[in-house]
């Protein structure tokens, strides 16, 4: 490899006669065309454009929702453009985790992992203790919230 940033390293199994660039923390920085270059006579190179993309996280609905006492809070969080799905998603009011064993009860959570994944709160017999915002903070994305 030759360049001076520490993130790089190629990686070479004994035996194979595969090679491997890894890049740590990947940063948007990184986009770009990548050249594999074999010291042959002629030379062999093979290029490679990587697109780094980041994954985006939305409670779709609002910005803000209004519920009538006693029904249903029902809130979707999908995360898309991640390149594996998030091993979580946890869901916040007012900035603390929502605890779906509380001893209010009625509160479940369903989430489905694909190529987007997405993360279902139901709050059933909403009251007013309910209100405020709530944040959808997967593991591999930025939080999105809705008040």
């Amino acid at each position: 490899t030759y360049t001076s940033d520490e993130r790089f390293k190629a990686a070479h199994q004994p035996g194979s006669d595969d090679w491997l660039l890894k890049i740590h923390y990947v940063q948007h920085r990184d986009a770009g065309n990548y050249e594999c270059q074999v010291s042959t006579t002629p030379p062999i190179s093979h290029v490679v454009s990587l697109r780094v993309v980041e994954p985006e996280t939305r409670v779709l609905g609002g910005p803000d929702l209004y519920i009538n006492s006693g029904s249903t809070i029902n809130l979707t969080c999908v995360v898309s453009f991640s390149p594996e799905p998030p091993p979580y998603i946890f869901w916040y009011h007012e900035n603390k985790l929502l605890s779906y064993d509380s001893p209010r009860g009625g509160i479940t959570v369903v989430t489905e992992h694909g190529k987007t994944s997405s993360s279902r709160l139901l709050i059933q017999r909403a009251s007013v203790e309910d209100a405020g915002r709530y944040t959808c903070g997967p593991a591999n994305s930025d939080p999105h919230s809705i008040a």
